[in-house]
């Protein structure tokens, strides 16, 4: 603002000048500057000389005139003198009898004062979109989108998307993610929409899409009185100003009353909800909360003449945890499509992209159905459900020096692992489950200090496994590793291979991230044990037992580092605490079982092998089978359903955060399903067991049984 520029038209005479004063009425300079840009106009109407305010409030200009003359003069935006006077801030007129001589020519020296409802639109706010994108894991917990770009835009669009959801809000209530294609298939035929057939309302604003000069919001409000057509409004009013946009007179200097709003709603003012979302009852609309619309092809190019002005203000990218935070100066006048306009607040919405496979793909645009109206701000959770979505596992922090440990399998912290027998306890931390064996697939967490991950040339690392089918030696895991590495200094993606190579004499190992020069969506992830596949004997555990794993470093060579070079410690300690020094490698103690649990029913002989039992026999009892081979039972439960699901239940079930006692025989009763019963009627009866054993993530293997039998009366 306080770099100097001047215009004008003509040939200028250096004599001729204009320099002045504006004081602006109640602004505090601490709140930051205004820029503003003074005009000097002649009587036919053109601009013959213009500069910028400074930070005082002074500006000095030539002017393009021999002699003094009538002018006109005012302060308005810093924008062009061609559509200055779209924002017609006051004009104060001089005759030639105001020009003073001087030495060297004549001068005005105009002293303009600006009352706070004319300046206070012009004002520019700062504005911070925050928020953070994560991908639907189904079972498991959702994970962070690292790296990803997110684009936020300012529009103005029609309401063109709510007529497709609104028949379809009881079948979206309470849903994560809705995918655009989904919700404009054909369906069944809606009932009527209770707020009214927004799509055709008649008059001239439902062509409104098509008029290349949109009508601006009080001239649109004029040709209907029901307000509920403000979805159809080009420039939509924020909702506190419905109930005054028509009554409100028009005034300083022919501007609507909403541009000269003086107490605007402050920062910290709850919001209302965003968009048509705002017409529904609140039982409604907070069920559609957690709702997720997403599209890949932007709304814009479905519906082209839905959509009249979009204009990005911000962009960023996700951090390593999924989270992004865009800010940016948002200026009530600016202009857009080669005209001035006035909006007091963006309308908000984003768009997040990532690059898969070497391309960049739209994983999520919002629908315009979610715009955030008027927004000094907003947070912005997003859950998608794309199934091409690359995830992370999150920050991880980097340690200092040749520094190594394991920190995690799957989601288990190590140190919630006992190193005595193996298995997963969490109830020191205030958790739930104990006695837990591992089991299946298992993701593998190290961390690796800057001196190993930042240096050059390239450390290695092997991983290895010994037990009781290993011989007591160890065997090396040789499942292949990839994962995303993010340019820093261009932020390209790609997916880049870790290993196992051989190098030097050794095989199977694996590279150390660099993380000098690249971010990585799983950094810590150093590779995965798959326990129960038979395809590597050499690591393949088809029952049970006590198992090391075990992580070594290796130069650029493939020779083997001693502690005399690797900091090696055990990550197995609980925090706070300094970890010890673990010698030549780092090693962890884990329990491994692969076989899933067993069940069964037995039935007494007044059940026949067709499983039918007359009416006169109910109610009888039959016997609950469940056991685990290796003693580790977390729950099971036996279930009913009596006919074509006009009742159902639980008849028998139990469960342990610590483990069951095995096997379980129970004899269970009938008599919850069959009470009352007087005609014939099927029963389908369901058995089934989770093993007390998991995979870093949650418990698995489970299994159930189905039998059927029917109660007949035959009298």
């Amino acid at each position: 603002m306080n770099g100097k520029r001047s215009e004008g038209s003509g040939e200028q005479q250096p004599g001729a000048i204009v320099e002045g004063h504006v004081e602006l009425r109640e602004f505090d300079e601490a709140a930051g500057y205004l820029p503003l840009r003074a005009f000097a106009f002649d009587t036919a109407g053109r601009v013959i000389g213009s500069g910028d305010v400074d930070a005082k409030g002074s500006y000095r200009f030539p002017v393009s005139l021999k002699q003094p003359a009538d002018v006109e003069v005012f302060v308005g935006p810093a924008v062009g003198a061609d559509i200055v006077r779209q924002a017609e801030p006051p004009v104060t007129r001089f005759s030639a009898a105001d020009w003073t001589r001087t030495a060297s020519g004549f001068q005005l020296n105009p002293r303009l004062v600006l009352p706070r409802p004319i300046w206070w639109p012009w004002r520019p706010i700062r504005v911070c979109v925050r928020g953070r994108v994560r991908k639907d894991q189904g079972d498991r917990p959702p994970c962070p989108v690292p790296f990803a770009t997110v684009e936020v835009y300012d529009v103005d669009r029609e309401g063109c998307l709510w007529p497709i959801i609104r028949p379809r809000i009881p079948d979206l209530l309470d849903r994560p993610v809705l995918r655009i294609p989904e919700l404009v298939k054909p369906g069944p035929i809606p009932e009527p929409d209770p707020i009214g057939p927004i799509a055709s309302i008649g008059g001239r604003l439902e062509r409104v899409a098509l008029n290349p000069q949109p009508l601006p919001p009080r001239e649109a409000l004029q040709f209907g009185a029901n307000l509920d057509r403000v979805a159809l409004n080009p420039q939509p009013l924020p909702p506190r100003e419905f109930a005054a946009a028509s009554t409100q007179p028009s005034s300083l200097g022919g501007l609507s009353a909403v541009a000269f709003d003086p107490q605007p709603d402050p920062p910290g003012l709850p919001l209302t909800r965003v968009g048509e979302v705002r017409t529904l009852a609140e039982s409604i609309a907070s069920r559609l909360d957690a709702l997720t619309i997403t599209s890949r092809i932007p709304p814009w190019l479905i519906w082209p003449r839905c959509f009249y002005s979009k204009a990005i203000v911000c962009t960023t990218t996700t951090d390593c945890d999924g989270r992004f935070r865009c800010c940016f100066w948002w200026w009530p006048w600016h202009v857009r499509n080669g005209r001035l306009r006035f909006d007091s607040r963006p309308d908000i919405i984003v768009k997040v992209t990532q690059v898969i496979g070497g391309s960049s793909r739209v994983i999520y645009l919002d629908p315009y159905t979610s715009t955030r109206w008027d927004s000094w701000g907003a947070y912005i959770d997003l859950l998608l459900d794309d199934e091409d979505i690359v995830c992370g596992n999150g920050c991880t922090p980097t340690t200092q020096g040749p520094t190594t440990f394991f920190v995690r399998v799957g989601n288990d912290e190590v140190y919630k692992i006992n190193q005595g027998t193996g298995l997963f306890d969490e109830t020191p931390f205030g958790g739930a489950y104990s006695n837990m064996a591992y089991g299946s697939s298992l993701n593998l967490h190290a961390v690796f200090g800057d001196a190993l991950s930042a240096a050059s040339p390239q450390f290695y690392y092997r991983l290895s496994v010994a037990g009781p089918t290993t011989g007591g030696a160890f065997k090396e895991i040789k499942a292949t590793l990839t994962d995303t590495r993010v340019n820093k200094a261009t932020l390209f993606s790609e997916d880049h291979p870790l290993g196992p190579f051989t190098i030097g004499p050794t095989p199977n190992l694996y590279e150390v991230r660099n993380t000098a020069d690249y971010f990585w969506y799983n950094q810590d992830w150093i590779g995965t044990w798959y326990t129960s596949f038979a395809g590597d004997l050499d690591t393949y555990v088809p029952d049970e037992g006590l198992y090391t794993l075990r992580l070594e470093v290796f130069d650029a060579t493939g020779t083997k580092l001693t502690s005399a070079t690797i900091d090696y410690r055990d990550g197995t300690v609980a925090p706070p605490a300094v970890l010890p020094a673990m010698v030549d490698s780092c090693d962890l103690v884990i329990q491994i079982d692969n076989k899933p649990p067993t069940v069964s029913l037995s039935f007494p002989g007044v059940v026949n092998p067709c499983g039918v039992v007359p009416v006169a026999s109910t109610p009888f009892n039959f016997n609950a089978h469940v056991n685990q081979e290796n003693g580790r039972l977390h729950s099971w439960g036996l279930g009913y359903v009596k006919g074509l699901n006009i009742g159902s239940g639980t008849l028998a079930s139990a469960t342990s955060n610590s483990g069951l006692a095995v096997p379980v025989n129970q004899l269970v009763s009938s008599a919850p399903m069959t009470a009352g019963l007087t005609g014939t009627c099927a029963f389908a009866l369901t058995i089934g067991a989770w093993a007390h054993i998991r995979n870093g993530y949650g418990l698995i293997y489970h299994v159930s049984q189905p039998y059927a039998l029917a109660v007949e009366n035959c009298s």
